[in-house]
């Protein structure tokens, strides 16, 4: 009777660490990822606003090439006839960033939470999608943009949080050569990136 036990009991071990090990879920990120990152800037030597809309993909920890649309308008030249309607530009970049600070590990919820500060530096090419008869042989136009970025970082093996990454980064954009709508601006960003993950277990 008590190897009959014996037996029953090692059976329902066997069985429940199958049970767990076929329905157990570990998500880890592969690297197939692409990224959505609107963003808002103000020129610091005119009054030009612009919008723009970026779509990236992170090569690794340190680079991520990015390719945006930007509208700008300038409010004190949008009465003239010539330059009313505003500016489209299409820009690539490669972003190269190093992480230089992180805060205490803390325990929120039973989860892990840290945050961390990221400097980065960012070549960018310009072109003028709508030149006017003003800049239609100056249409091209490179900048650099410092930024500093903050994110968060949750532990956990979820699906989600391995998908999913959210930063924000605040940016100083300096523009060279002749032309006159891509100066000295500041801004802010919001990078959205979705990760391809798997089932580690599966």
């Amino acid at each position: 009777m008590k190897r009959c036990n014996y037996r029953f009991l090692m059976a329902t071990l066997f069985l429940s660490a199958c049970h767990l090990q076929i329905n157990a879920q570990y998500y880890v990120r592969n690297k197939q990822n692409i990224g959505i990152a609107p963003g808002f800037s103000a020129s610091l030597t005119n009054n030009q606003k612009s919008f723009s809309i970026g779509l990236s993909s992170q090569v690794n920890r340190y680079m991520i090439p990015e390719i945006t649309y930007r509208n700008s308008t300038n409010f004190d030249e949008r009465i003239t006839a010539d330059l009313g309607s505003n500016l489209h530009f299409i820009s690539t970049g490669i972003q190269l960033k190093k992480r230089i600070l992180s805060t205490p590990g803390r325990k929120v919820r039973g989860i892990c939470v840290k945050e961390f500060l990221e400097l980065a530096i960012t070549p960018e090419y310009y072109f003028l999608l709508n030149p006017s008869s003003l800049n239609k042989n100056n249409r091209d136009a490179f900048a650099l943009r410092g930024s500093l970025i903050i994110f968060r970082y949750k532990s956990g093996s979820s699906r989600a949080r391995k998908a999913w990454s959210y930063k924000l980064e605040g940016y100083y954009r300096q523009g060279f050569g002749a032309q006159t709508y891509l100066n000295k601006e500041v801004g802010i960003q919001f990078r959205i990136t979705r990760f391809k993950v798997n089932n580690f277990l599966h």
